[in-house]
């Protein structure tokens, strides 16, 4: 294979980039442990101090309840982390114990004040147990702007790119003595326009760090999504989902398997270099309104090209795309705003014709209907075998009659309530691979096939 010059260069400046990152962190976390390596009793002390601050701000909102799942979340945080660190030789405990300590001291000031979450200063830290496997995990919250929990306000699901995958180096950053940019891999993320827009509510999931939103972390994006929408009215019709590289990619290919539930999606700086599914399941993006973003000077501009590739190859129209000349791999606040605003243009609507396909693979402990990645506008599918690669519905509503013709499924399920299911009431009739299966009033149905 022949790598043209432009390329070539692009590759060694990133290889270079990656190597002075790797020796800079490396030095600087070596100065850190010669100056904070903790004993064992320092660190304990250090985690009861912060443990008990966490109890007292607990005990202290009064009424204000979102306060208090507040400081308990942090304080479920800092519990998990200290029983990882019983665990850990003490020459492994200098990053637990330096990051502890600024989370402290951010909880002896601002971060202890409500105010500070009200005026967009701080954002809140949601903890909640996975269904999935039992652990905790969490994702960053913030408030719209003159707040008020009786109103209805868009979603904007943001995920992040790759970075420390310590658990608590968000905490810290977000929550510590002052808010600081993120350094990850080279590049800066400062605070995100959303969080400085706040036109609804912000979500930033952890999704245990560095895993690319696949497999468990992929359920923890949607159990995110599921404790977002227990807590706070959601407009069903404005919730946004976009990233930036690790988290563009999760963007392209969440927004693939959840079609659905987005009034649009954008992808910046995606990284791709893993979605072998996706020739099945790009075509879902024909519902979605989709953004697309890189550098000419970023490492991943071979991955902007492979997603416009494998979109025109599905038949899904153009997206908004866009390459933002001489930007290397940077998540530039100027950038984000255009395509925030970009996403704030639309609002979703339910198609009267669509196809849907999925390949239906997490597990059933971890799923309900807002954490299934096999249903779409109300129609549940489940494959004939798990062996088999997908199973796909073409749908169309006329006339209070419901025409489904299925491939590869083994059952149908139809929810036709409002704001996320077919929307049909009344009499009606279902006609299944050609043959009607049913006429009366609509309510939850299910088919073998």
């Amino acid at each position: 294979m022949t790598v043209h010059q432009p390329m070539k260069s692009r590759l060694l400046l990133f290889a270079v980039s990656l190597l002075y990152s790797i020796f800079s962190y490396s030095t600087l976390a070596a100065s850190r442990e010669a100056q904070t390596k903790p004993n064992s009793n320092e660190l304990e002390d250090t985690f009861r101090a912060l443990q008990k601050r966490l109890e007292t701000l607990s005990n202290e909102t009064g009424t204000n309840e979102l306060l208090r799942l507040h400081f308990r979340s942090v304080k479920a945080q800092i519990e998990a982390e200290w029983a990882r660190s019983t665990l850990r030789e003490p020459s492994e405990l200098s990053e637990t114990y330096e990051l502890i300590s600024t989370i402290q001291a951010g909880f002896q000031s601002e971060a202890s004040e409500w105010d500070a979450y009200l005026d967009g200063r701080r954002s809140l830290l949601m903890s909640y147990i996975s269904a999935y496997d039992q652990s905790v995990q969490y994702y960053f919250l913030g408030l719209p702007k003159d707040w008020d929990p009786a109103k209805t306000y868009p979603l904007f699901l943001e995920l992040h790119g790759a970075g420390n995958p310590h658990p608590l180096s968000r905490i810290a950053k977000k929550l510590g003595s002052t808010p600081q940019a993120e350094d990850s891999q080279g590049y800066t993320v400062p605070k995100v326009y959303a969080e400085i827009d706040r036109s609804g509510y912000w979500v930033y999931p952890f999704c245990r760090g560095n895993m690319g939103y696949r497999e468990i972390a992929e359920v923890d994006v949607l159990e995110t999504y599921d404790h977002i929408h227990k807590l706070f009215s959601i407009d069903p019709n404005r919730r946004y989902l976009y990233g930036f590289s690790m988290g563009g990619g999760g963007t392209w290919r969440i927004a693939q398997r959840t079609p659905d539930r987005w009034a649009a999606a954008c992808s910046f700086a995606p990284s791709v270099h893993r979605d072998e599914n996706t020739r099945y399941l790009v075509s879902n993006l024909i519902q979605v309104p989709f953004k697309i973003m890189t550098g000419s000077e970023d490492f991943l501009l071979p991955d902007y090209h492979k997603i416009l590739g494998k979109l025109e190859a599905a038949g899904v129209p153009k997206p908004d795309a866009r390459i933002i000349p001489g930007l290397p791999h940077h998540y530039l606040m100027d950038l984000q705003a255009e395509g925030v605003e970009w996403l704030k243009q639309f609002t979703r609507k339910r198609p009267d014709a669509f196809v849907f396909t999925t390949d239906d693979d997490l597990p059933e402990s971890s799923r309900t209907k807002r954490t299934s990645v096999n249903e779409c506008w109300g129609v549940t599918l489940k494959r004939i075998h798990p062996e088999a690669r997908f199973a796909r519905a073409k749908v169309s509503r006329e006339n209070q009659v419901l025409t489904i013709e299925t491939t590869g499924a083994s059952s149908i399920s139809l929810d036709f309530s409002e704001p996320d299911g077919l929307g049909m009431k009344g009499y009606l009739t279902i006609v299944l691979n050609g043959i009607t299966v049913y006429q009366g009033d609509s309510k939850p149905l299910s088919f073998d096939i």
